[in-house]
């Protein structure tokens, strides 16, 4: 282990280089030092005061969020501050986060905003937490405040946690926490503090039938959600809703629970008339988070919900048209002198496409059994000379 002199004063942890060869750290005077690891300074430069470590891009460039509210990029080389952007805030202590793409988040504390920064220095966009003013609300947004997860998505803990998308629209808050850091598990959980959890809140549905209808027949719609509450009374059965294309709305009930997520399920007939071609219907739940018993706000509410919810979308297509198709022996022989034969078939489906096939000598089909669709087909003929028929009745998907 090597050792070496340091200064007194620092005010947030060291951060290293991408290589790992370098070692930054930020005191609280606002003096930024870059030591190499045998403890030999490199270079010292003053850049304001702070309270939170740099962030280190994917290029060694370090970002810092400034106490005045402004977000600098410094050069790993020398210290320089490549660029300032100066329109987040005026009290940012927040250390800064980087996005897949390589976009710098930061916050500032007296405004409640977040700002999105470009590579370059512009602002990208900016999101304001519950209008701004967030100062009175007894939040102290210093240190790890933003977390990325995978799919590029924020987390802000300010007065209260968000969730921004990467364009930086809200998908969801939740109410004020006494917790400052959030973690994001290999499992999607967001882990507040030591010892509270959030699962993620999440929004699913599917049809039967592949998908696909006729008119006139019903569907049965199950949704998944984490979203509700483990084990609602009957008067919380519309919690989850879809709203079909025509406007019609249909309440789902509370069915199961599996694997901490409520089920829900109902159905709808597709009304006569209804013509061909592919739909999508919107699904609605409120919020209530199934884990944490924590009432969540989200961007978007179910028709007639008193509390706020998520979206998400159900699709289905409509086929009321029967496919067509032909059947020919051996290829179109006019005749065989063995009864074994390979059936040739075609068939189209311009909606959902070609499921099954009924295959017989007889025009009543009685005994033949369904089977997949294929193109040729192995098939006995009945015993004797002369003339034989074979009828095929194609099924599609709907």
């Amino acid at each position: 282990m090597i050792a070496w002199p340091g200064y007194s004063g620092v005010g947030a942890s060291p951060v290293v280089s991408p290589n790992e060869d370098v070692l930054y750290y930020l005191s609280n005077n606002g003096q930024l030092r870059a030591y190499e690891y045998d403890g030999t300074l490199l270079w010292s430069v003053s850049v304001g005061s702070n309270k939170s470590s740099p962030a280190v891009g994917s290029d060694g460039t370090l970002y810092i969020s400034l106490a005045n509210g402004n977000l600098i990029a410094v050069d790993p080389s020398n210290g320089g501050v490549n660029w300032t952007f100066s329109s987040c805030g005026s009290d940012s202590y927040s250390t800064p986060a980087i996005g897949l793409d390589g976009t710098v988040y930061y916050t500032d504390f007296t405004t409640g905003i977040v700002c999105a920064v470009n590579l370059n220095g512009t602002e990208k966009w900016q999101f304001v937490a519950d209008g701004g003013d967030i100062a009175g609300t007894g939040v102290f947004a210093y240190g790890d405040v933003i977390s990325i997860d995978s799919f590029g998505n924020l987390y802000v803990h300010l007065d209260k946690i968000y969730s921004l998308s990467p364009a930086g629209s809200l998908r969801w808050s939740m109410g004020k926490t006494t917790f400052k850091q959030i973690t994001i598990g290999s499992d999607k959980i967001l882990y507040l503090g030591r010892l509270y959890a959030v699962k993620p809140w999440e929004l699913s549905a599917s049809v039967g039938s592949q998908g696909n209808y006729i008119a006139g027949h019903t569907m049965t719609i199950t949704a998944n959600t984490s979203m509700l509450q483990t084990d609602p009374d009957a008067s919380e059965d519309n919690q989850v809703q879809v709203v079909m294309p025509n406007g019609d709305k249909v309440p789902l009930t509370y069915s199961s629970i599996s694997d901490g997520n409520t089920i829900w399920t109902g159905t709808y007939t597709i009304p006569a008339g209804t013509t061909d071609g592919a739909y999508t219907a919107t699904v609605e739940a409120g919020a209530y988070n199934v884990v944490t018993d924590v009432t969540t706000i989200f961007a978007s509410a179910p028709t007639g919900s008193t509390n706020t919810g998520i979206t998400n979308t159900l699709s289905y297509t409509v086929d009321n048209t029967a496919p067509t198709g032909s059947v020919s022996i051996a290829s179109g022989a006019t005749f065989t002198t063995t009864p074994s034969v390979t059936l040739n078939l075609l068939a189209t489906d311009a909606s959902s496409g070609v499921n099954r096939m009924l295959i017989s000598q007889s025009s009543d089909f009685i005994g033949a059994m369904w089977e997949t669709y294929a193109t040729t087909k192995p098939f006995t003929l009945s015993s004797g000379d002369g003339t034989k028929t074979v009828y095929v009745m194609f099924e599609d998907v709907a």
